[in-house]
């Protein structure tokens, strides 16, 4: 049973921690797995739309599949990285965001910092664009060219109000969106297995099993964009994975469930108690067995859904685009390339069912990556202001929604001035994504190392790990940043 305490425990910047006992983590039996593995589905079902679907396959159709070992060391990283934030979710019921905010220099650094950054890598809505160039290549019946742009961009806008629906609906949103992706990735692979099975030759099954340890090979004149993108959305994406300890905050995991969660406003959503501040726990013997258990739990779910899922995400259509594509990925047709080359093996229908999954993956994956940063964001304003909570009436959908609606008016300006190409919009987001894993890496790095209590900090080799990962996505910004701004058209190689 658990205690209440009055002991409070100080965490750098902001206020304490409450003291009290870790929750009963559930058995680890199949049933249960089925309930609780589900914040790394919601990550997986943004993942495959960002960048399996549309991000690598631009790179694999260009310089062939050996460029999957970019995948192999991205989704790893990005998978021990998600284990180390929702270590400290766990431990204390606060996403990892708010442990940063803890960090030196203090909160307003590191929210200013975060959702600046974090607002450029997901403020574009490339996704949207891109879906809306499969609405308009079925509306044709061909590829969409420039000519065709207001139209897309038309689709891409009405599109983009109907992605925020998503999440105005269930009791809590966190459960509304893993419902959604859970089905979502399951269609989405199964279909993906099926047509690979059957159409993909064996000479692409074996071309692509090779290039996930093809370590180190760039082509020659490769596109530094291109690159970083697919470094940076082989997976997730920068401040995509960390809002997934604001989902295992949500969900419930270890001191999570102490904490509240985000409710929807509609249909079934209500105000719920939710605390601005984290708990933690005693390292005693019994809430380490507990905090253990819930800490396995969170292994089987990013290793068992999110690392196997992100790898076969990008294995599955990376073969097919590079099997049936006729023409680079690019323009206002980004998203029926694909659909024109199975259609001239296969047919009509082979045209209309790809256009289709194309849409709807892309669509999902719109609806995640714009709840991401507003739950991040919403959480360190909750987080930072006593003042703030109560104007908002103790009732964190005000800002939440409040975001969301900036955010959603943002898009639609974007997309009503056709600013950039959709796929040129998702390759700045991505680049961008590699600079918020430099953030979360380091931050990460020094939240785990000085607040957790010795019993559950990181081992050596995983404090390690987010030094390479910093590292690793570091030299890809880096890179797409000097061909950029500095030697146009130059990287460091």
């Amino acid at each position: 049973m658990s205690r209440k305490s009055s002991k409070t425990v100080k965490m750098g910047y902001g206020p304490p921690l409450t003291v009290t006992d870790v929750p009963e983590p559930p058995p680890l039996t199949a049933k249960n797995l089925a309930k609780w593995l589900g914040p790394s589905a919601i990550a997986l079902g943004i993942a495959i739309g960002s960048g399996e679907w549309l991000i690598g396959p631009a790179v694999y159709v260009k310089y062939g599949l050996s460029m999957f070992w970019i995948c192999t060391i991205s989704a790893t990283l990005q998978t021990l990285m998600n284990i180390e934030y929702a270590r400290y979710t766990i431990t204390t019921g606060e996403p990892i965001s708010i442990g940063w905010m803890r960090l030196w220099p203090g909160p307003a650094f590191w929210a200013i910092l975060t959702s600046v950054v974090g607002i450029l890598h997901v403020a574009w809505p490339g996704w949207a664009a891109a879906g809306a160039t499969a609405i308009t290549a079925a509306q044709l019946g061909r590829l969409p060219t420039a000519a065709d742009k207001p139209l897309v961009l038309a689709w891409a806008a009405v599109t983009f109000i109907f992605c925020m629906f998503w999440l105005l609906v269930g009791a809590k949103v966190e459960a509304t969106l893993e419902k959604v992706f859970w089905a979502t990735v399951f269609i989405q692979v199964f279909a993906l297995l099926i047509v690979d099975i059957l159409y993909v030759p064996p000479k692409r099954w074996i071309e692509g099993l090779i290039g996930f340890f093809n370590f180190g090979y760039i082509p020659k004149g490769a596109s530094a964009m291109a690159l970083g993108a697919l470094a940076g959305y082989a997976g997730l994406g920068g401040f995509y994975n960390t809002a997934i300890s604001n989902y295992y905050r949500d969900k419930g995991y270890g001191m999570g469930a102490k904490v509240g969660y985000i409710p929807a406003v509609f249909f079934g959503g209500k105000k719920v108690t939710f605390s601005p501040v984290g708990v933690t726990f005693e390292p005693t013997k019994e809430n380490l067995e507990k905090w253990r258990q819930w800490f396995k739990l969170v292994r089987i779910d990013q290793w068992l859904v999110f690392w196997l899922g992100a790898m076969i995400g990008m294995y599955l259509p990376g073969m097919l685009y590079r099997e049936y594509a006729l023409r680079p990925l690019k323009g206002w047709a980004v998203a029926a390339v694909l659909a024109e080359g199975l259609a001239a093996r296969f047919g009509t229908i082979a045209w209309t069912l790809t256009l289709a999954y194309s849409f709807f993956l892309l669509f999902d994956t719109q609806v995640g990556v714009v709840e991401t940063i507003v739950r991040q964001v919403t959480d360190m304003a909750w987080w930072g202001s006593e003042r703030f909570r109560k104007w908002c009436k103790e009732d964190i959908r005000i800002p939440y929604y409040g975001v969301l609606a900036l955010l959603w008016i943002w898009g639609l300006i974007v997309i009503a001035t056709g600013w950039k190409r959709p796929l040129w919009l998702l390759w700045l987001g991505a680049n961008i994504a590699n600079l918020a894993f430099v953030i979360s890496a380091i931050g990460t790095f020094f939240t785990n190392r000085k607040f957790l209590p010795d019993e559950v900090k990181p081992h050596p080799w995983r404090q390690v790990v987010l030094i390479l990962a910093a590292i690793f996505f570091g030299f890809w910004y880096a890179n797409w940043f000097k061909a950029t701004f500095i030697t146009p058209g130059k990287g460091f190689f």
